[in-house]
């Protein structure tokens, strides 16, 4: 007789949807706002944690106090983003952390207002609402920072459905979209989200501060070779990788074998092994690259290729199109990079051959300017704004508890 395996060692739990427990209401306190993130390390504090985090440090102005909490473990004080500088106003001085990790409830009382990011986070809000209607309250608004159309990470099932459930809270949610193109596309999807503010991003610092040294002046291309920069993500689905090097190896199959001589074929984002496209013809990976290092890339760099199945821009095409590389990307429902910047070809979907033609239009046209310095232009998806400027732009409303 076959031997029965425990529920709890099959790997069937792995594929249900997350839950953040909330303890039973606490004692209130006075209004609190809770910023939810996947993590606190300062070590993998990029992208949209980091926005995250800012954008709540800047909210917790409107608060008396201030409360983190991590979905993962909180890591040691050393280990830590330090959290008291993103804050603003008196909260700087009431900070609190706590974890939801490890099925770790999280003590919550009727004055605590969600600042909920990644989508489980507002799975709490929602333990939070169901134990106030328990109490016979009025559940709190929350706010809820999109930054990505979150269900897409998922193929069809029980995860998908819960992260599109997340946007049916009505009047009970205060949607921050990071873009317009995502705000673009959440309205064409007819989410039900009537208080809402888009916030414009902005241009990373320290590459701002580099074209800033120029004068906003990008240093000629140089004219002995082209390099195309590739955005390689092999490991997310998001970035369409596959496509990129299918792309490459048809357009290099065509390519006579002078102009293979006279590429260089790089690879940034995270480290993958050498792949001979065409003879001759080596996509070589850097890694993750430091800004600074980022920076240099871009200036030495005439095509770039990023591709991103998701109505999110996506900071690299952009970044590339401001300095000055001829760009190759995609358009998804609600984007089309190509409005934004002259330098940004789009192609309908990630296809190998419109990916090939693309890429040989760009350079094409790289050849031609290189060898001149050019006024360096940012894309319209962009604010030439710094971030905390945007936010504070947005005139996003403090929502206040309802007892």
């Amino acid at each position: 007789m076959e031997t029965p395996v425990p529920y709890e060692q099959t790997a069937y739990r792995d594929a249900l949807p997350p839950e953040i427990a909330v303890k039973r209401l606490a004692q209130p306190g006075p209004p609190r706002l809770n910023v939810i993130v996947p993590h606190l390390y300062r070590e993998h504090a990029f992208g949209g944690v980091l926005s995250a985090l800012e954008l709540g440090g800047e909210l917790a102005g409107g608060y008396p106090e201030v409360r983190f909490v991590s979905m993962a473990e909180a890591p040691p004080e050393e280990q830590r983003i330090d959290l008291a500088g993103l804050v603003r106003g008196e909260a700087r001085n009431n900070v609190s952390i706590a974890s939801t990790a490890n099925a770790q409830p999280l003590s919550c009382h009727a004055r605590d207002i969600l600042f909920c990011t990644y989508w489980p986070s507002v799975l709490a809000w929602r333990r939070q609402a169901a134990l106030m209607e328990q109490a016979g309250l009025a559940p709190n608004p929350f706010y809820y920072f999109i930054q990505d159309w979150e269900p897409g990470f998922y193929p069809l099932g029980a995860k998908y459905m819960a992260a599109e459930s997340t946007y049916g809270h009505g009047d009970f949610c205060f949607a921050i979209f990071n873009s317009r193109e995502l705000a673009r596309f959440f309205q064409q999807r007819k989410y039900l989200l009537p208080k809402a503010a888009v916030i414009a991003p902005s241009l990373n610092p320290v590459l701002h501060n580099v074209l800033k040294a120029w004068g906003f002046t990008l240093p000629p291309k140089p004219t002995e070779n082209v390099s195309i920069l590739v955005y390689g993500r092999p490991r997310q689905p998001r970035n369409c990788f596959p496509v990129i090097l299918e792309g490459l190896a048809r357009w290099l199959k065509e390519a006579p074998p002078q102009e293979r001589r006279n590429l260089r074929l790089l690879s940034a984002g995270v480290a993958h092994e050498s792949i001979e496209l065409a003879p001759g013809a080596v996509l070589r990976s850097l890694g993750k690259l430091s800004l600074p290092d980022y920076a240099a890339a871009l200036a030495q760099s005439h095509v770039g290729v990023s591709l991103m199945a998701s109505p999110h821009p996506s900071y690299p095409p952009l970044e590339m199109a401001a300095f000055g590389l001829e760009v190759v990307t995609n358009n998804f429902p609600g984007k089309d990079l190509s409005q934004s910047h002259p330098r940004i070809r789009s192609i309908p979907a990630p296809e190998p051959e419109a990916l090939a033609r693309a890429v040989g239009q760009a350079v094409e046209s790289a050849r031609a300017r290189a060898g001149r310095p050019e006024q360096a232009q940012l894309p319209d998806a962009m604010s030439p704004d710094p971030w905390k400027a945007n936010i504070q732009k947005a005139r996003i409303p403090r929502l206040s508890p309802t007892s």
